[in-house]
């Protein structure tokens, strides 16, 4: 059984009306360590101070918390994505759940079609979303792992449909975490970085295409213990090729694309392990090569911050003095154009023991951190940022690991510790290893926070208006390693936004947005088999299958949250036609990509 498993079983099942704060040590019998969690809470005649009911700041949209199915046993990890699947132009709610299905919802709450999709294992961690294959539409990639064994690799279109090639199962063993998504050949198409888990006793880490084949050479690259994170990549050495960064139970990996380990790596670190903390990737110092921040447990437990080359950081690491289970998370929180360090640990219900840190790239302790959550406690799941008051700076937002009643808290604190406004937020449930994820949902300029909280089997999908005029480059971290694809690289986030229908003769709007490159083109493009009026011309992409026909190119301005008014073509005769908007953005490495917006098709 899991440590998450052992969590659920013993704090789900305290009789409420028995209640009192406790300590418990448990054991993973797939991980040597103990680690400690507790459950604080409220005696029988005594008050709630995390009561639900007094009347919060912030209303959940019509129809929210939404429902769903879990496993006491094995509650969901790092959240949920906000991502638009079926290409009409409005995010939906993508929910992995470990009761064996990934959900897909709309604003009003009804399932995309084809949604739910059911796999064969426990969907723990959320999918990774993106366009992989370059046609211009996302696909749903899910990992999935069994109690022992039996996991799987699954790629779903945007109708809940598996793609040719998938699943794919690596042997008897499960497979751990999210999904990575990556250009790593530079040829336009997603590859997808998945991680077996052998056991107790190892793991590999294999590069998967969109048709399910698997590269070859050095990989799948053998680890020296069980893959315990979600990998990060980016070109961590500047060498002009991607990288992954990934953690066995007892070392730091960083691997070339080819599947060789970087110099220095893999690096274990005396009196450390790893487990959840994936990594957060960003050039801490100015000087080009990426630095590495990482969260370990055991008695060393706390942050450390490494160089390309393995070698320690600065003034890094910076010990917590409990376990933690936390990934860091890397952002400019106070304005002052350098980035800082974010992370939890693992805390004690009934006390002012520090929940949250925040430390300057070079590992000074910011001013007002660290602080304590309500009644205690501790944070592990993803610390996402936004800057609601257009202030300059950012306020952040994480999950706690404490709940009352069966009430749990997202907390919310300003960039110098403060807690904000209507914060904490009260689902019912557990937010415990999962968080607070953040955009425009409903399309109406404002800020939306989405969160997963479970109490026994039922997972709920929790979503606030915030009310926050959101301008998109005031997000810098607005999920769980980052975005969609999960590469954990800060800057590195979805370019453009649409706001508008794409409906011949109709005007739409984009938010260019300035967090990473500078976006280079907008394609207006169609399936083949189409007359194109004058002045468009039509030209072959190259990004296939099928090939897209260009309509109509146009330079997007330097970054900065502009709105761009795009006229859609009209049309004599449209019927069977898909029309796609897209953008060819860089990244925050300068690799180009094309990312899906919206497609229409018309009758």
């Amino acid at each position: 059984m899991s440590r998450l498993a052992l969590l659920a079983a013993v704090l789900l099942a305290v009789p409420a009306h028995a209640q009192e704060t406790r300590v418990v040590h448990l054991r993973d019998a797939l991980a040597p360590q103990p680690y400690s969690v507790v459950e604080h809470v409220v005696p029988p005649g005594s008050t709630s101070s995390l009561d639900a009911s007094t009347g919060p700041m912030y209303a959940q949209h019509p129809g929210f918390p939404l429902t769903i199915g879990g496993a006491s046993q094995y509650p969901p990890m790092r959240g949920l994505v906000l991502e638009d699947v079926d290409a009409d132009g409005a995010l939906d709610l993508v929910v992995s759940s470990p009761d064996m299905h990934v959900y897909a919802f709309r604003l009003d709450g009804q399932s995309l079609p084809g949604f739910p999709v059911a796999v064969g294992a426990l969907a723990q961690y959320p999918a990774s979303v993106a366009d992989l294959d370059g046609d211009g539409f996302v696909e749903v990639v899910q990992a999935t792992r069994g109690l022992g064994g039996g996991g799987a690799l699954y790629v779903f279109d945007r109708f809940g449909t598996a793609r040719p090639g998938f699943p794919v199962s690596f042997g008897a063993a499960n497979v751990e975490a999210s999904p990575t998504l990556a250009d790593l050949d530079d040829d336009g198409m997603l590859e997808i970085i998945a991680q077996e888990r052998i056991g107790n006793i190892g793991g590999r880490v294999h590069i998967v295409e969109a048709d399910g084949s698997e590269w070859g050479g050095a990989w799948p690259v053998a680890l020296d213990h069980v893959p315990t994170t979600t990998p990060a990549v980016a070109d961590v050495d500047r060498d002009g090729d991607l990288d992954l960064v990934l953690q066995s139970y007892t070392s730091l990996w960083v691997l070339d694309r080819g599947g060789f380990s970087l110099p220095g790596f893999p690096k274990p670190i005396a009196g450390t392990s790893f487990s959840y903390q994936s990594a957060a990737l960003a050039d801490l110092d100015g000087d080009g090569p990426l630095e590495i921040a990482v969260g370990a447990h055991q008695l060393n437990s706390g942050v450390w911050v490494m160089r390309s080359n393995g070698s320690f950081f600065g003034t890094w690491p910076r010990l917590l003095g409990t376990w933690m289970y936390c990934p860091p998370t890397i952002a400019d929180i106070d304005g002052d154009g350098s980035l800082d360090v974010l992370a939890g640990r693992e805390g004690f219900a009934g006390d002012d023991t520090p929940t949250l840190w925040a430390w300057s790239g070079n590992g000074l302790l910011k001013p007002g951190f660290p602080v304590s959550g309500p009644g205690g406690g501790g944070a592990a799941g993803a610390i996402t940022t936004a800057d609601l008051d257009g202030d300059g700076k950012l306020e952040i937002f994480t999950d706690h690991t404490l709940a009352v009643g069966g009430v749990g808290s997202i907390l919310g604190y300003d960039s110098i510790g403060n807690v904000l406004p209507g914060f904490p937020l009260h689902p019912v449930g557990y937010t415990y290893l999962n968080g607070a994820h953040l955009a425009d949902v409903d399309g109406d300029g404002d800020l939306d926070l989405g969160a997963l909280s479970f109490l026994g089997n039922t997972i709920r999908v929790n979503l606030w208006d915030l009310g926050a005029p959101v301008d998109p480059a005031r997000v810098p971290v607005p999920t769980y390693h980052v975005d969609a694809t999960h590469r954990g690289r800060e800057g590195d986030v979805a370019r453009v936004r649409l706001v508008g229908a794409l409906e011949p003769g109709n005007a739409v709007r984009l938010q260019v947005l300035g967090a990473a490159g500078t976006p280079a083109w907008l394609w207006l493009g169609a399936t083949p088999g189409f007359a194109a009026a004058p002045p468009y011309g039509v030209f072959r992409l190259g990004f296939s299958p099928p090939p897209l026909m260009l309509l109509a190119g146009t330079a997007l301005p330097a970054p900065g949250s502009i709105d761009v008014a795009v006229i859609v073509p009209p049309f004599a005769s449209v019927s069977g036609i898909t029309l796609y908007l897209q953008a060819l953005t860089t990244d925050a490495d300068g690799d180009a990509s094309l990312t899906p917006l919206v497609a229409k098709t018309f009758p």
